[in-house]
């Protein structure tokens, strides 16, 4: 810990100062004065600029006012870090953990634990906790389960960890049980709005964040609106007053770089007219105006986004927006170009929660409506009194505001919804709703006749095992079924949905056979089939080899797949594969070299996998590979022999073999970044492994 500590501290560009404002015998210095500011080669994650404006970007200093003084002892720390959202939190936290965490073994980074709480995904969060820390996955049920397995492998630990947007003592409870057992010169660093949360929890080294200083507010919102840190001199006055009515917020700041982004003086005027008739506190007003200036498609998906698309991949958005007639990947460039939405390193979208709270009030008073709360059922039925034509885009029945007590004339607040939807469609002649998340029995025969045009479904804890033959799947681009764990079959074999694009099935432990004509859905691009320890599945159907479109095949936890289709070479566009856990595969066929954009390779845990001389070539022409993991392989006593050919390879894991060499000229695998190898049969390396430098090499 000291010598992280060390790095942790200094600055080679700041003689007797730290990053954060603190000299190095751990006096604090005036925050007016020091600000977390990284050096001018610094461009902090949260700030990088859009694709086509950040090639024009070489620097950036954050200068947001926080300074942060840290124990030099042993002793475990806890520091709170509390301002408004929008101020930079999450910024200058991530920061602290992108620099500093591989100078400790054990480090994790929670995002959005107050949205993970309102979602009912606290459990998830733990299970992350839990992997970061130990590499294990967990399979506890409840909060109350994952925090007695928490306690237990957190104890003696040295960890830094970082909880983002805590609200909740209970958040604290779940994610740092047993916080006095932490190992010595532990860190965790908790952001939040609530100062009284904090102190309530016993943090007593708290920061208020006072967002960007003037001179570095400047820089961010020039970055943004002129790629480059200072503005144009006919400008100067303009941005000045900008920068006031922004009041060092780092989000306004970039929302309003990307809205006068390539602009005239005359735009800017008229925008700077807008802003300065708002209260300065106001930042949803201030938000609107960006949203304002959307042309309606862009406004239409970032409603979509903020009552729908949270969470979710973008590919999974986009086939929707296409599947509505606008121009997805078009329209989120703009999104993302004027800062107003993002993804995360797992494709996921983001949407910073100002943004999408401002978003979802738009949405109660917007046509189509998108309804996600009974509160709006409510107010929809009363439109529908009065006579008004009720457009619905879509219905999220699986959140907790759904689901608030209230009374209906037919039972639930779903029943209510249905019924209201039945009342419009005799009223009016309504637009159909393209989006329905919907959970187990509520989705009936009666209510499918109002979604007969739906875009993306999801369903989870689907009764029975088939879908329905009343589903009209016709339309279909999205379909999701999680938590499917009574489901053996999908569809019947008359009626496909030939428009699908994903399928993505969870914990789907009954499920039996794929539908002989999953060869026919000629757009299918993704099938996700999460299915832990299914006994029941042993071969894929031969049509499986016609999906010309598939670009990423996951069929995890298939312990009685022996072997793949012959033809499953036919698969050229594959660029995802994850077999992992199918333990009886035991032979890849020889057409699998065809698979040349294949990318990504999982075949963790595939036990009886061996890699023959008869197929032991089977990366051959795989230019593109970038990842293979091998782990708990146990029969594969040899690399593929055209191993070192694959130049793009990045990620090898291969832990749990029974590797007895590794090729000669495994060195020649210049952009290698990870190598894992652990094998007791292997006794000696190559003098190739010399070239790899300073390669990341562990597990060996």
């Amino acid at each position: 810990m000291s010598e992280w500590r060390a790095q942790f501290l200094c600055d080679e560009d700041l003689a007797g100062t730290n990053d954060f404002g603190i000299l190095d015998n751990g006096e604090q210095v005036d925050g007016n004065d020091w600000g977390f500011g990284l050096g001018e080669e610094w461009f902090p994650n949260d700030y990088r600029l859009p694709k086509e404006k950040a090639e024009s970007a070489a620097h950036l200093n954050c200068g947001i006012e926080c300074p942060i003084v840290l124990d030099s002892s042993q002793n475990i720390q806890i520091v709170g870090i509390v301002g408004m959202g929008g101020s930079g939190k999450t910024t200058l936290a991530r920061e602290i953990y992108n620099r500093k965490s591989s100078l400790i073994d054990k480090s994790s980074f929670l995002f959005e634990v107050r949205d993970a709480e309102n979602k009912n995904e606290l459990c998830t969060r733990q299970k992350k906790l839990m992997q970061d820390i130990s590499g294990v996955t967990s399979q506890f049920d409840n909060v109350e389960e994952g925090k007695i397995i928490l306690k237990r492998h957190l104890r003696f630990l040295q960890v830094f960890l970082v909880l983002d947007d805590v609200d909740s003592l209970h958040q604290l409870d779940a994610l740092l049980p047993g916080i006095d057992s932490l190992g010595q010169g532990s860190l965790i660093i908790v952001t939040s709005r609530e100062l009284g949360i904090l102190k309530s929890w016993g943090i007593s080294s708290i920061y208020p964040i006072k967002g960007l200083n003037p001179r570095h507010a400047k820089q961010l919102l020039c970055w943004h609106s002129f790629l480059q840190s200072s503005p144009p001199i006919e400008f100067e006055d303009l941005v000045e007053k900008f920068v006031h009515y922004c009041k060092g917020l780092p989000l306004s700041l970039k929302v309003f770089g990307g809205l006068l982004y390539k602009k005239s003086k005359e735009y800017w005027n008229s925008q700077l007219n807008k802003v300065s008739r708002i209260l300065p506190n106001d930042i949803k007003e201030k938000l609107k105006i960006s949203f304002d200036a959307l042309d309606k498609e862009e406004k239409e998906i970032f409603l979509d986004i903020a009552c729908f698309f949270l969470g979710e991949e973008k590919n999974v958005a986009i086939e929707v927006w296409d599947g509505s007639g606008w121009c997805g990947v078009h329209s989120w460039e703009m999104l993302e170009n004027k800062c107003l939405v993002e993804v995360d390193e797992c494709n996921e979208i983001k949407m910073h929660d100002q943004l999408r709270d401002l978003g979802r009030e738009i949405a109660k008073e917007w046509s189509p409506h998108r309804i996600w709360s009974t509160e709006q059922i409510k107010d929809i039925q009363k439109q529908a009194a009065m006579e008004r034509v009720i457009l619905i885009r879509g219905i999220n029945a699986a959140t907790d505001d759904f689901y608030e007590e209230c009374s209906f004339h037919h039972g639930t607040p779903f029943e209510g919804c249905m019924e209201l939807l039945r009342s419009c469609s005799t009223k009016f002649k309504s637009l159909t709703p393209s989006i329905l998340v919907v959970d187990g029995n509520y989705f009936t025969e009666e209510c499918a006749t109002l979604f007969p045009a739906l875009l993306w479904l999801r369903w989870s804890n689907i009764p029975g095992p088939i879908l329905p033959s009343w589903l009209m799947l016709k339309n279909l681009r999205v379909l999701e079924l999680p938590d499917a764990g009574q489901l053996q079959e999908l569809w019947n074999d008359t009626d496909p949905p030939l428009e699908l694009r994903e399928l993505n099935l969870q914990y789907a432990k009954s499920f039996l056979k794929f539908p002989g004509s999953i060869g026919c859905l000629k757009h299918l691009k993704k099938i996700s089939v999460d299915a832990p320890v299914t006994y029941l599945v042993d071969s894929l159907p031969e049509g499986f080899c016609l999906l010309e479109s598939l670009e990423h095949l996951q069929l995890s936890g298939f312990e009685k797949l022996t072997s793949l289709p012959r033809e499953f070479g036919l698969l050229t566009n594959l660029r995802h594969l994850d077999l992992s856990d199918c333990s009886d595969l035991r032979m890849l066929p020889d057409s699998f070299k065809q698979l040349i954009n294949l990318q990504y390779i999982d075949l963790t845990g595939c036990v009886e996998l061996t890699l023959t001389t008869e197929n032991n070539d089977i990366l051959e022409n795989m230019t593109k590979l970038e990842t293979l993991k091998l782990f708990r392989c146990m029969k594969v006593q040899n690399l593929p022999r055209d191993i070192t050919k694959q130049l793009s390879l990045r990620y090898l894991y291969a832990t749990g073999t029974r590797l007895r060499e590794l090729p000669s000229n495994i060195g020649e695998l210049s952009k290698l970044e990870v190598l894992e190898i652990g094998s007791y049969q292997l006794k000696t390396l190559p003098e190739s492994m010399e070239e790899l430098g300073r390669k990341s090499l562990s597990g060996i």
